[in-house]
């Protein structure tokens, strides 16, 4: 079941991932045309999208992973962190930080994405 959504406006692409752990690249100029399809970790329901650096930020699962965006579409893990047991929910800012909800604790974790890989 589709959880979280995020849109690259530029590019067209929506991005759909799931609670089961799976994360869609769609191409709504397309008819909403599969670009790619990710199956890795579990409990996504709120997803994080930078455009500049063309990262996807899933939590879930105890780990918050970073996922490149080809120029085509493609879903490629560039890391994968440490993230709270109970986390589900990732969103970023214009200064290169993820931010994981961590529920059982009421707070949210600043993670520094200082990958350079931009595909």
């Amino acid at each position: 079941s589709s959880r979280g959504i995020a849109l690259d406006e530029a590019r067209g692409w929506l991005f759909a991932a799931c609670n089961e752990g799976s994360v869609a690249v769609l191409d709504v100029e397309h008819g909403g045309k599969i670009l790619s399809m990710l199956e890795r970790g579990a409990g996504y329901d709120v997803i994080g999208y930078d455009s500049k650096l063309g990262h996807l930020y899933l939590a879930g699962g105890a780990c918050l992973m970073i996922v490149g965006v080809t120029r085509e579409g493609e879903l490629r893990i560039l890391q994968r962190l440490h993230a709270p047991e109970s986390t589900h929910c990732a969103t970023v800012d214009d200064a290169r930080h993820a931010w994981v909800c961590d529920p059982d604790h009421g707070l949210v974790w600043r993670v520094d994405d200082r990958n350079p890989a931009t595909l």
